[in-house]
């Protein structure tokens, strides 16, 4: 039985290859017939592709051929990069300010009136929050100023709580990051800023003494030019808020002549091709007094003239 066995699968083995190469024979026919069967098919199907892409690329050409067309496309690609790069900044400086607040939130020591004292020797205070604004002022600002300091820099700080100026400082940097290619909003920025600051100022002028606000804002300025966060107030109004603690001055708007022109010439860049693609469009008139493309009038739907013969019909009178 086993001998049986044995040359049973030594025949096999012999006979293997050809079976193999039978195996083969048949897939390549049924490969090629099916290629023949659907070649038709394939061909028109990339046919297709090919005619799709064609006319794409004619477009583009197309479309690049006119000037206005490119114009416009600049504007586009302008205000979009401006757009990105506003909401990416709005997005970015929400969540940072949220990470910052918890964070502050967990050191908190004790109340101070509506401000919030964090233990940490880094000397800060600034007013944090968009919908809701909060005053942080650390321990360490706190030992280096005095009662009458502190409470000048405190009542400072309640002003921009009470106005919501984090918020609005928000929307404005990310109004002139969305306009970045018009440099008159940044100066506009800037001026609005300071006025907030001056404007808190006056608040503090009213229950402090000029001396001691000078006194703490000269402190505070020494003391936190080390950290700066973002979010916290911009020192360059520092010289236009000692001239008004000092002698008084409000500040005024400057913009120089070199923001002023590139604000103008960058306006009028981006307005002139809505204008241009205006201007060019098509009269209902062609030029060679085709009247062809004109609105026309029908009489037959007016009622006025009878279509079947040349005479006057006159409407039916409704009483």
């Amino acid at each position: 039985m086993r001998k049986g066995s044995n040359a049973i699968l030594s025949s096999f083995s012999r006979v293997r290859p050809l079976f193999l190469v039978g195996a083969m024979a048949l897939v390549g026919m049924g490969t090629a017939f099916v290629s023949i069967r659907a070649g038709s098919h394939v061909v028109s199907f990339f046919q297709s592709i090919i005619g799709a892409c064609a006319r794409f690329v004619g477009a583009v050409v197309n479309f690049f051929s006119f000037p206005e067309n490119i114009a416009m496309l600049s504007v586009w690609a302008f205000f979009t990069a401006g757009f990105l790069w506003g909401v990416v900044f709005v997005f970015r400086e929400i969540w940072n300010t949220r990470k910052t607040i918890l964070e502050l939130e967990r050191r908190v020591k004790e109340k101070r009136g509506t401000a919030a004292v964090v233990h940490d020797m880094v000397p800060f205070v600034f007013t944090i929050g968009f919908l809701r604004p909060r005053i942080f002022v650390s321990t360490a600002l706190c030992k280096s100023l005095n009662s009458r300091e502190l409470d000048a820099v405190l009542a400072h700080e309640e002003h921009h709580r009470a106005n919501g100026h984090p918020l609005f400082r928000l929307v404005g940097e990310g109004i002139s990051r969305f306009l970045f290619f018009i440099p008159f909003f940044r100066s506009l920025l800037s001026y609005i800023i300071i006025r907030q600051e001056v404007s808190a100022d006056q608040r503090a002028l009213r229950h402090t003494p000029r001396a001691v606000l000078a006194a703490a804002l000269l402190k505070v300025y020494n003391l936190q030019s080390v950290w700066k966060p973002s979010f916290a107030a911009n020192f360059s109004s520092f010289a236009h808020r000692v001239q008004f603690i000092v002698n008084g001055k409000d500040p005024h708007f400057r913009a120089s002549w070199r923001v002023v022109s590139v604000s103008c010439i960058m306006f009028f860049v981006l307005v002139f091709p809505f204008f241009s693609t205006s201007a060019h469009t098509q009269s209902p008139f062609s030029a060679e007094g085709d009247f062809s493309s004109a609105p026309t009038f029908s009489w037959e739907e007016s009622g006025v003239w009878c279509s079947s013969h040349a005479s006057y019909s006159p409407r039916p009178v409704t009483r």
